[in-house]
């Protein structure tokens, strides 16, 4: 795709997990930046071996400085993911979970916009836990087969 690097791994536009080519990829940390971050001396050092450091290399860096490597140029740790596999893993689920929380508190449906009656409803069904389930209640920016962004797989 081009020369840029993310995180020491270089960009090439195709998910590592799905195998979709996509414009929108991320980079997903296998082992999360915040368990390096919490990690001990020891387990950053067995870590950094992945690295290519060599041993006296990595005994000479200081804690800060191995979690900081491990963090940005560690490329087994990193996998270049689609969007909508990015938004699968855990990692993602947590990032996001606050940010809706935040958004569905909000009582200010003017700042938002009231969506169109007179557009197309999404035909998916959305699961809301055992034996509950209704249609889709996204109108407009529908597929052909008259699906939102989040049932385009339902048919």
């Amino acid at each position: 795709m081009s020369n840029v690097q993310r995180y020491g791994k270089f960009v090439t536009g195709k998910c590592g997990h799905c195998g979709r080519e996509s414009e929108d990829t991320q980079m997903h940390h296998i082992i999360s930046r915040s368990k390096i971050k919490k990690m001990n001396r020891d387990r950053l050092e067995y870590c950094a071996s992945g690295t290519g450091l060599s041993k006296e290399e990595i005994k000479l860096k200081t804690y800060i400085q191995l979690k900081e490597i491990l963090i940005h140029k560690w490329p087994n740790n990193i996998t270049e993911m689609c969007k909508y596999c990015h938004d699968l893993t855990e990692s993602s689920e947590l990032y996001n979970k606050p940010r809706r929380k935040q958004w569905s508190k909000k009582k200010d449906w003017q700042a938002y916009g009231k969506q169109d009656m007179s557009l197309p409803q999404c035909r998916g069904i959305s699961y809301r836990g055992t034996k509950k389930e209704g249609q889709c209640k996204i109108r407009g920016d529908l597929n052909a087969d008259g699906l939102c962004s989040t049932h385009r797989y339902q048919l």
